[in-house]
Order: structure tokens, then sequence, then C-alpha cells
């Protein structure tokens, strides 16, 4: 996002620049004017240099390209999605009031999963302020402005007309959510102006009127705060806020109301912090503005201005900054083993487990193994190296998101199917409550997880294994295969279904002139990126090992130390295809992106430190010379 943002800010505001450099108009650091060679000569090494920064980047660039396809969001979001989170125009008091909206439990805005400070610090503001006038460092004091007000603009996302144009222009923007995570471009280029400020600081150029305004807006602000002014607007926002979000949840006309009232409330109960916290803005801005006075009328040294400005600022985002350094238990004992989890760990073959939480809604937040996140999706499973079905993953792949989000008759949860376990080896139900399903068998239980909670294990119906032997093979497109797989007819030892634009020699076979395969498959060395199968009996010809794994380009298969394809098969799995009288199979992951990226990213950074290098010899030379 900041190297998009970095490009259309160059487009903005380097135009004119572009067209003064190679026109030979443009002076040097001397004012000298450039000759055209001269000009284009500098042009060509920036470029190079932004490409070299890029390549730079390549470790990262280059693994996210190749997943862009396979993503969820593979074929784009649309505007409401792309907007979702945009920094909310409410939210701009907090760049200088932070507790405008709410601080933590406070919060009271539109951004429900807010647990950040928008605050740049009331003394940084007047400093950025100090920058403005005068004629040194023009340009590139024009280049922060015009970057800090498209990164403002950018931020705000559909709360302004702009980003309609970022939509729609900017490449790879309806992939991605949340524009208001620029802010910490439109941070930097605030940070970099109270850097010119403070310069102006300690030359004593600075505007004394300017000054006298920032402490007559401060104080304004804290009286209209002890007055009770602000708080009267925060409730009014509240309430707006309030009725948006039932309004955009679907509630009925006549809960809007009651709706607006628990927001208002919830501002009204914020009032104490809003009234302090106008205060202590309002006292490091006073204490910024005597620093900056003291240096206007030479009343103190350049050490003594720089202790006091490193004081002021410092402390100044300390008491905000200092609300948000939240701290949890060490991994060690937030996720420390359990009899259940070390009974999952010492099965010899590997199974994927379905957490779910039994009538108590409160483990979503306060448990890692049945929450984790605001869906109660549970992630501390991974910790131990044991597959589950569900948790978060920002970067999970699309086709096993369609899989288990498949629209169900009567709302049933695909997760819940048994032809789902026997497709994605579920093996086993992690749960706090007993179950008296007759088809389940208690493993461990009931006993205590890390967190506190009652747990219980079960053992899922099925044999659900990790890796088996489909007879033959065919073609299918997606929609049919992932139809297929659900299928309680479906028998997936008869026929693998493979992707129709695969290069695999499946054929048209019918799976009800062939047989389901007798052959067993069993697992060892299994891990992120590698597994051996070792089969019962030899493979017949045209028979397809299929492993319960997502596809994903980077498998790779040796059968009997032989390289052997590796394809999509039964919509979102690994399918190898079998020669006669296969017996071991070994599949690993390496990732030719990944590998591809690290070495443009080490040769770019080596050419980097060589030009580097080139340019301080040079100089020393040039020096001598």
């Amino acid at each position: 996002v900041g190297t998009v943002l970095g490009l259309a800010v160059g487009a903005v505001l380097g135009g004119r620049a572009l067209a003064r450099e190679l026109t030979g108009f443009a002076g040097d650091a001397r004012g000298a004017r450039l000759d055209r060679r001269t000009a284009v000569r500098r042009l060509a090494f920036a470029l190079g240099a932004v490409v070299l920064g890029m390549a730079i980047g390549a470790i990262q660039y280059l693994p996210v390209r190749e997943y862009v396809s396979w993503s969820p969001r593979a074929g784009g979001r649309d505007y409401a999605y792309a907007t979702s989170y945009s920094f909310p125009l409410v939210e701009l008091f907090n760049l200088y009031l932070p507790q405008y909206t709410g601080m933590l439990d406070n919060y009271w805005g539109p951004n429900g999963i807010h647990l950040h400070s928008e605050y740049l610090g009331a003394s940084v503001l007047v400093l950025a302020s100090l920058a403005f006038g005068g004629d040194a460092d023009r340009r590139f004091r024009r280049f922060w402005i015009g970057t800090g007000f498209v990164a403002l603009l950018w931020m705000l996302g559909g709360s302004t007309p702009f980003f309609r144009i970022v939509y729609e222009l900017v490449p790879g923007t309806k992939f991605f959510r949340a524009p208001s995570t620029i802010i910490y471009v439109f941070a930097l280029a605030v940070a970099v102006m109270a850097s010119l400020g403070t310069e102006k600081l300690m030359r004593g150029a600075v505007h004394r009127k300017l000054l006298y305004a920032w402490a007559g807006i401060g104080a304004a602000l804290a009286l209209l705060a002890l007055g009770g002014v602000l708080s009267s607007l925060a409730e009014g926002s509240a309430r707006a806020v309030g009725e948006q979000m039932a309004l955009a949840q679907g509630y009925p006309a006549d809960v809007l109301p009651q709706a607006a009232a628990q927001w208002g409330e919830r501002a009204a109960g914020n009032a104490g912090a809003l009234v302090a916290g106008a205060w202590r803005s309002f006292l490091f801005l006073a204490l910024a503005v005597g620093v900056a006075l003291a240096a206007a009328r030479g009343l103190a040294t350049r050490t003594q201005l720089t202790i006091a400005l490193v004081l002021v600022v410092g402390l100044d985002l300390w008491s905000v900054a200092r609300h948000y350094w939240l701290f949890s238990a060490p991994a060690a004992s937030l996720y420390a083993s359990d009899p259940a989890i070390e009974y999952l760990k010492a099965q010899p073959q590997p199974g994927r487990v379905l957490v779910k939480a039994l009538g108590d809604s409160g483990l979503a937040q306060s448990d890692p193994y049945f929450g984790g996140d605001s869906n109660g999706r549970g992630t501390g499973l991974m910790v131990h190296g044991i597959r589950s079905v569900a948790g978060y993953h920002g970067n999970e792949l699309g086709r096993y998101d369609q899989l288990v989000s498949l629209p169900l008759q009567g709302n049933g949860q695909v997760a819940l199917l048994p032809t789902f376990w026997r497709h994605e080896n579920v093996r086993y139900l992690y749960t706090n409550a007993a179950v008296t399903d007759t088809g389940l068998v208690k493993l461990v239980g009931p006993v205590r997880n890390s967190a506190g909670s009652t747990v219980y294990l079960y053992r899922l119906p099925g044999e659900n294994p990790y890796a088996w032997v489909a007879t033959a093979s065919a073609k299918a497109a997606d929609q049919d295969a992932l139809r297929a797989v659900l299928d309680p007819r479906f028998d997936a030892t008869r026929l693998a279904v493979f992707d129709t634009g695969a290069a695999s020699p499946a054929g048209a076979a019918d799976a009800g002139s062939v047989a389901g395969s007798t052959i067993t498959a069993s697992a060892s060395d299994v891990g992120p990126g590698r597994a051996t199968l070792q089969l019962s009996a030899p493979a017949s010809a045209g028979a397809v090992l299929m492993v319960s794994e997502n596809f994903f380009p980077g498998w790779s298969a040796t059968v009997d130390g032989r390289a052997q394809p590796v394809y999509r098969a039964d919509f979102n799995l690994i399918g190898v295809p079998l020669p006669a009288g296969a017996r071991t199979i070994r599949l690993e992951f390496r990732d030719a992106a990944i590998a591809t990226g690290k070495t443009v990213t080490i040769l770019a950074l080596l050419l980097a430190f060589g030009l580097v290098g080139a340019g301080v010899f040079a100089d020393r030379r040039s020096a001598v010379v």
C-alpha cells in the first residue's frame, strides 16, 4: 500500500518537477540550472533506485503475487468491502484529543475493532505547524504536504468521494479493505513536518502569532470540554453512529431509537475522561508553545531546547500510548498443554480436530482454544502442531473457504457433515461439554485446559483417513467437484476428480463401473510441507493417491524414489497419479516463488551495498583530487 501511495503521490506532485527537469529548467542545490543530459541522468538514477528498492522486497512480493489467484479475494471485492474500516470522520478529533471517541473500553465510535490510538501529539502538531512559511526547503516541504494530504484522503476511504478514484484506478485496491491503515503515511508526513518545524525553532525563526493562536485554541477546547460542550457533541455523534450501525445490520426502524440511546449513554460515560483528556492535551500544547517562545526570544541554548523538546514530546506521546501497551501471559502458560492435547499428539496417524464450544459463547473471547477472535474460531491447537478444521488465518486458500462456507438447507454447517469429515480428515471433536450422541466415542474428559475451561475429546464416526487410494480418475468442473465431495453417495476410493484444466492423465472413468480401492495408506513424518505415505499393497494402473491437504503450487512428489506430478483433485486436495506397483510416496512443499524472491532480494541487497560503497569511494576520490 505504501508503494502504491508513493506512486500516486509521485504522479500528483512529480509531474511538474519531471517536466522542469526534462526541459532543463530545474536547478541544483546551489540554484544553478541543469542541462537536459544531467537532468535525465539524475532521473534515471532515481528510477533505478525505486526499481532496486522494489527488488529488495521481492521475497515478499513474489509469493504474494503467486497467492493472489488462490485467495478468497481473487475476483476482487465490491466498493463497500474495500471501504470497510475507513477512517471515520468523527475520529479526526482524536488526532489532537484521543479521548473524544473514547479510549479502549470507553470507545463509542463506528470502528468495532478499535484497539489503537490515532493521537499524533498536541506538541507534535504545534511543531509541524511551525514548518509552514519561509523559503527554505520549499520543494521538500511541498512534497510532504502533498504526501500528507493524499494519505489523509486515502485513509478516510468511503468518507469522501476521493477513494472511488483510488478504487477504480489503483491496481490491487479491490483485494483489500481498511484504508484507515494508511494513517501511518499521514503520521510520517506530520513527523517530517514536525522535524522541519523543529529546525526553524532552533534557529529562532518562528511566528509568535501562530504560537499564541495555538495556545488560544487549546485553551478554548479545554474550557469547552469543562463546560460540557464537547461531551454534548460527542453524545450527539454517538447517537448517530449507533443508529447507522443498527440500520446497517438490518434492525427494524422501531429499534433505531434504542440503539441510538445506547450509544449516547456510552459517550456520556466517557465525559469525565474527555474533560481530563482535553486538559492533558492543552498542557502539552502549552509546554510546546512555551519552548518555542523561549527559542524565539533567545532564552535558552540549543542543548536546553533539545532536552526540553525531547521531554515534552516524549511525555506527551507516552501518556497516551502507554494505555495501549497490553501484555498477555507467556505463551508457555497461555498455550500450556492438557491431557486432550497430549492424546492428540500421541496418535500415530494424523487427524484434524473440530473445535466446538457448546452453550458458552463467552469462551470465544476468553479461551485461546475455543476462541481467539470475534467469531469464536479457536486457533490454539496450531501451537502444538495439531491440524484443526477452523481457526483464523488472514491468508487462507479460497477453495477451502468455498468448501466450508457452502450454503446448506436449514442453515446447517458444512463442518458438521460426516462427508466433510471424510473429505478433510476430521477425526476428533474438542469441546467443552459432555455429548450424549451414541456415534461419538469419548477419549478424554472432563479435564481442564490452560484457560481453565472444561474439555472433552471425542472420536468422530467414520475412518476419515489422512490419505487414501482411488481406483480411477476423471475430470470435472469445480462446481461439480464441490457438490460431489460433500455428497454421501460419492465414494472417494472409487474415483479421484481432477480439475478440467489440469494436465493430468485422468480419463473419463465411470465411478459406477469400478470398485472402490481396498488399498490403505499409512502416514509417517507428517509435518508442515512434508509427509511420507506407505501403501498396504502395490497400486494398480490408473490409481490415484489422494491426500487430505490443501493443494497449492509448490507441492512435489516422489513415488518409490522417482519424481511424479502432483495435481489438484477432489476440488481442493492433493492428487498423485500412481504408476502400477507403487508403494511409497513422499510429498514435499517447496514454493518456487519464495526461492526466487529470496534470490532476487539477496542480489538486490548486494547491489545496493555495492552502489553505496562505490558512491563513498567516488566521493572520497573526488575530494582528494
